[in-house]
């Protein structure tokens, strides 16, 4: 969806459900422009009467990265005497350790 609400109908026809009813787009574009609810141009539907800028995400910024983790109070829940070296961490049926965690990153 782009930020006026509009979304492609090839993306539209491209979804499962529809695919198993027909793959004729130009089906599926007709069959959109009968319906009063929307409202199609060109190759693009959307909520016709307004009620689609509900449905758009604001816009990113890309002018600042992203936080980085801050790791400095990470040890703070630990039992006295453990380090993060020697804990292990649950997972399913097994019990992960810092070494394991190590090799994998």
């Amino acid at each position: 969806m782009d930020a006026e609400g509009w979304i492609n109908v090839h993306t539209i026809a491209s979804f499962n459900r529809v695919q198993k009813l027909t793959r004729d787009y130009d089906f599926v574009r007709n069959t959109i422009a009968l319906s009063s609810l929307l409202e199609v141009v060109e190759d693009k539907v959307r909520l016709a009467h307004g009620g689609w800028e509900r449905f758009v995400l604001p816009p990113t910024s890309n002018a600042s990265p992203r936080p980085q983790p801050n790791f400095d109070n990470a040890t703070r829940d630990l039992p006295s005497g453990e380090t993060v070296q020697n804990v292990s961490v649950p997972h399913g049926k097994f019990y992960l350790t810092f070494q394991d965690l190590r090799q994998v990153f």
